[in-house]
């Protein structure tokens, strides 16, 4: 499992760039703004729920709030952290999907669950400070198990964990220090951002979760998905040349056959390593549907 990348996509540096420099610059005007603090108003907040409403919602994934008066160097580490897990995570995702699944998945996933805890501060339940790409990195997380859940990581000497397992015990020991920290709110806006990962990772591998009991449920959802996307593909026409293009647009449609055909040429030139993480996926993933 590598996530090496010889060349960060321009969309990764300059969302990386932006969360880093926005969670900087609101920590540091901390201490020297009079008056509310300025993530209270770009974080998910009961001040900015209260006087924004919902746009807070497209604002608090650009900045990771700082819980102490100063800076301390754990929130640096939290910076360095987050933005190191969006790279790596964000980077092979992008280069394997493309860019219009990663911004689906990016924006969608936290504005959906942006909108989830607006949702509770209404019912209720007012988030005491949330802010950041977390949830973001959970859904990357979800989709990152679904692909290697069974597989055995060395961690110390000779003890190995599967993928499922690690994943796992990193999302529940996150949930019970946001729920002690940072209150019942966080609780559930983290476990909505899990269950939106789960539902987008499952539809998007088209393939069972490595959780053996939740597979029925998931062979429907599977179904139900291909139906849906054989009812809503547009009409196709092949040219002389093989190519399929779109009626509606005229503009080309890639083929797996093309993906293919680029991954075997950049083997070629460069070695197997140099396919992203979601490219090896990828790639065997339409291997196996050829053979059969």
């Amino acid at each position: 499992m590598q996530f090496r990348q010889r060349n960060t996509p321009k969309p990764i540096k300059i969302i990386t760039t932006v969360i880093a420099a926005c969670s900087l610059l609101s920590a540091l005007t901390l201490g020297f703004l009079q008056g509310t603090p300025l993530q209270e108003y770009l974080c998910l907040s009961h001040f900015s729920m209260q006087h924004f409403s919902m746009l807070t919602s497209l604002t608090y994934l650009w900045v990771i709030p700082l819980y102490t008066p100063t800076i301390s160097i754990s929130y640096l580490i939290t910076i360095c952290m987050q933005v190191y897990m969006v790279w790596m995570l964000g980077s092979s995702f992008l280069q394997a999907f493309g860019k219009k699944k990663f911004y689906f998945l990016f924006f969608g996933t936290s504005i959906l669950t942006g909108l989830f805890s607006y949702l509770l501060f209404i019912g209720g339940l007012s988030p005491t400070l949330i802010g950041g790409p977390r949830f973001v990195i959970f859904c990357f997380l979800i989709s990152f198990l679904f692909q290697n859940g069974e597989n055995r990581i060395p961690l110390f000497m000779r003890f190995t964990l599967k993928v499922k397992h690690l994943v796992l015990i990193m999302i529940c020991v996150d949930l019970i220090l946001g729920l002690s920290n940072l209150g019942i709110a966080y609780f559930l806006t983290s476990v909505f951002s899990l269950f939106v990962g789960y539902i987008v990772s499952l539809v998007m591998w088209e393939r069972n979760s490595p959780f053996s009991g939740l597979q029925p449920l998931e062979d429907i959802l599977i179904r139900t998905k291909r139906m849906m996307t054989k009812s809503f593909q547009p009409d196709a026409t092949t040219s002389s040349f093989g190519k399929i293009f779109d009626i509606q647009t005229g503009k080309e449609i890639p083929s797996d056959e093309a993906f293919i055909n680029a991954c075997l040429e950049k083997i070629s030139k460069h070695g197997k390593n140099s396919l992203s993480f979601f490219e090896k996926i990828k790639l065997r993933r339409l291997s196996r549907r050829k053979s059969t």
